[in-house]
């Protein structure tokens, strides 16, 4: 039986609440709509190894697509559905166009055959330590294809690194980000919104049945391209403004008082 629609859920800043702990009343709202026949599917800028700590904590979640849209996975199989990866080659030149533009910039490689390797300074950037090996220069460690390159300095934030950085990189690399202290770097034309066209597009799901939720510029394609794109009470202004609906923040059950709303 096909899915009667689709929910897509951003996870830091969205399901997850500031504590990044999931709600008992998110998850209770979220299998109901499972055993409805609604698909649950997560979609983020976290790397899969990072995903799977969320989805594992959300029983009626079934995909994810992660590290921005390059990669989707059956979390009940643990089968890659579709990989979009930058060729190492790529990803070299791209980290020392990135080097060439921001003098004090760290890098931290996620590697297509699994693992991270990162350079000094990102672990004071994420909430918990980051998977992988600490390096002192992540280009040295790619070996092959990249699933994502992420950026990050101590002079910068996130935004001024987008404005930077992405005209350096166009046409082939986009730049963007998803809240945090860091930018993600991969294929252009690659987004939360293009995996999930793909998923939909194979799952039989009615395109006009589909609900994203999100907080941040990373999440602006996939809240357009949704039939519903709802922006959480604490996103960004702009991502308001893509939204075609406002629901409460992350900590005040936002995805769960839109979604026992839509069940109705």
């Amino acid at each position: 039986m096909h899915p009667i629609g689709m929910i897509a859920l951003d996870f830091d800043g969205t399901l997850l609440r500031s504590d990044e702990t999931i709600s008992d009343r998110t998850n209770a709202a979220l299998a109901a709509a499972a055993e409805l026949g609604w698909l649950v599917v997560g979609a983020t800028g976290r790397p899969t190894v990072l995903a799977d700590v969320v989805s594992r904590q959300v029983p009626s979640m079934t995909h994810v697509v992660s590290s921005n849209g390059s990669l989707t996975m059956d979390v009940r199989s643990n089968a890659i559905l579709q990989e979009i990866v930058c060729p190492g080659q790529e990803a070299l030149w791209a980290i020392g166009a990135v080097r060439e533009a921001v003098v004090d910039v760290g890098i931290t490689i996620d590697h297509a055959a699994g693992g991270q390797t990162w350079e000094s300074g990102f672990d004071l950037l994420v909430s918990s330590p980051p998977l992988g090996a600490m390096v002192e220069d992540a280009a040295a460690t790619v070996a092959g294809d990249v699933r994502k390159i992420l950026a990050f300095s101590p002079s910068l934030n996130a935004n001024e690194l987008v404005e930077t950085l992405g005209p350096v990189l166009a046409p082939h690399l986009s730049v963007t980000f998803s809240g945090l202290a860091f930018v993600d770097i991969g294929p252009s034309g690659i987004s939360k919104a293009s995996a999930l066209a793909a998923l939909v597009a194979d799952l039989g799901v009615p395109v006009d049945r589909t609900f994203a939720f999100g907080d941040a510029r990373n999440d602006h394609e996939m809240l357009e391209w949704a039939s519903t794109g709802v922006a959480m009470g604490n996103a960004l202004d702009e991502t308001k403004a893509v939204a075609h609906e406002v629901t409460a923040t992350n900590d005040d059950d936002g995805v769960a008082v839109f979604v026992e709303r839509l069940l109705g």
